[in-house]
């Protein structure tokens, strides 16, 4: 998402290219260094003949099963909100560091808050990535669609953005500042 802010910046802001230029070679050299110091760790996560042996794959799946169910358990309203954890434990068949949510905030929201739940959050996000869309030529705002689709995508993998306080904290303040610039009158005027 760094790189595809980087290409809007470079495309709509000229007086900014040769920064972005400088930015985007350097990004890419210090992370070719850490690729390169790092490489056994980054293959041995990516081997085809561990993939499917992988606990941390095998556990991302039961944690899937497990949200299916609880969302056609109770389809409208759900399991309730932070119960997900605590539901899938009352089975006790399993040790206690197992007990997780599913790593990824849409299925989360859905299982504990039901479809409906899962519907508001969607809307609300159509709504406010909508408006900011219709300003993305303001430099800021253009910025703050990149790194909310970020951690939007990032929700895909993880849950971090929907039940833990840091997480929280970062999703729903960026959320929070890029509505409020979408919503601003400067910033369909603003032309920074």
């Amino acid at each position: 998402m760094l790189f595809f802010w980087a290409l809007i910046t470079y495309i709509s802001q000229k007086n900014y290219r040769r920064p972005l230029i400088i930015f985007v070679v350097s990004l890419f050299i210090i992370s070719a260094l850490f690729i390169v110091i790092f490489w056994p760790y980054v293959s041995a996560r990516y081997e085809l003949q561990n993939l499917g042996q992988s606990q941390a794959l095998n556990l991302r799946f039961l944690y899937g099963q497990i949200a299916a169910d609880f969302i056609k358990g109770s389809p409208l309203l759900g399991i309730g909100q932070g119960n997900f954890v605590w539901s899938f434990s009352e089975s006790g068949l399993l040790p206690a560091w197992v007990y997780q949510p599913v790593h990824n905030i849409y299925l989360l929201i859905a299982a504990e808050t039901g479809l409906v739940g899962l519907l508001a959050f969607l809307t609300f996000l159509f709504l406010t990535l909508k408006r900011a869309w219709s300003c993305r030529r303001n430099l800021i705002v253009a910025c703050l669609l990149s790194l909310v689709s970020c951690l939007l995508i990032i929700g895909l993998f993880d849950h971090f953005l929907w039940d833990l306080q840091q997480g929280q904290i970062l999703f729903w303040m960026f959320l929070g500042i890029l509505a409020s610039y979408s919503f601003s009158p400067r910033s369909s005027t603003d032309r920074t």
